[in-house]
């Protein structure tokens, strides 16, 4: 098959980690090692694990400098394991402490296993690098009606709420779905945990301090601070609190999130 017959439409996305130029400027000044930023970049890097189903998605990842370009093929499988991939990915840098920005698009591309490039990773680009503005991935209008379509066609739920539309009105990927799924079920059902539901308990008690500490970290920087501030907020909105294992993110421009209990939703936030 020629390469021209590749260049067909995939679902595409650009993630790279935010504020990657002032960790640079770390590194110049001895703050940052030089091992310190090989370990983050080799995180990002990574696409080991983020797929499970290559095979039938034709997942493929791309890496550029601080950035990774991942697509699929445009089906309810392809945008499901992309949506999957960005997830993990934004799980796995937040562990390190640091955010990631990105934009998810659907567009014509070509990406074999050394090159990537056309339309849709330009528009992917862009979207993370004027769109997205805060910690998020931001999902165009096309990605979104697949989103919608499939859902409908689907009777599983399995794609139920990963895009959401943010308050000033671009769609973007619910990188927190998971996290606020586990905690949903575990203060609905109150329920002695196994070993490992309380390791994953522990471990998004440490993912939310992680980001108080960011906080902390960045009130000399108000642009920084802004964004890990958006973050902060999503995270309250996404992850019940109440028990000893979690309280609301507190610091300045934060809103209060209070939490009932509901019939059709265990748990949801006031706006």
């Amino acid at each position: 098959m020629s390469s021209e017959l590749e260049y067909g439409e995939r679902y595409c996305a650009f993630v790279d980690i935010l504020g990657f130029r002032g960790l640079i400027g770390e590194l110049g000044r001895g703050a940052l090692s030089i091992t310190e930023l090989r370990d983050l970049l080799t995180t990002i890097h990574k696409t080991d694990g983020l797929s499970t189903q290559y095979w039938q998605t034709d997942f493929r990842t791309q890496s550029i400098s601080d950035a990774v370009a991942i697509s699929t093929n445009v089906t309810r499988e392809g945008l499901t394991e992309i949506l999957r991939a960005l997830e993990n990915l934004t799980l796995r840098l937040l562990n390190k402490g640091y955010f990631i920005r990105g934009g998810l698009v659907k567009g014509r591309l070509f990406h074999d296993e050394n090159v990537v490039f056309g339309d849709a990773l330009v528009d992917a680009y862009r979207l993370e690098s004027e769109v997205a503005l805060y910690p998020r991935i931001m999902a165009t209008r096309a990605v979104w009606l697949d989103f919608e379509k499939y859902r409908a066609e689907g009777d599983d739920h399995s794609l139920d709420d990963w895009i959401k539309q943010s308050d000033d009105g671009p769609m973007f990927v619910h990188t927190l779905r998971a996290t606020s799924q586990f905690a949903y079920r575990t203060k609905l059902e109150n329920i002695n945990l196994s070993p490992p539901e309380r390791t994953s308990l522990d471990h998004i008690t440490d993912l939310q301090n992680i980001i108080l500490e960011k906080l902390d970290e960045s009130i000399d920087n108000p642009r920084y601070f802004q964004k890990v501030q958006w973050f902060a907020e999503y995270w309250n909105r996404s992850v019940p609190y109440g028990g000893k294992d979690f309280t609301s993110i507190q610091g300045p421009g934060l809103n209060e999130t209070k939490w009932l209990v509901g019939a059709d939703q265990p748990f949801h936030p006031l706006p």
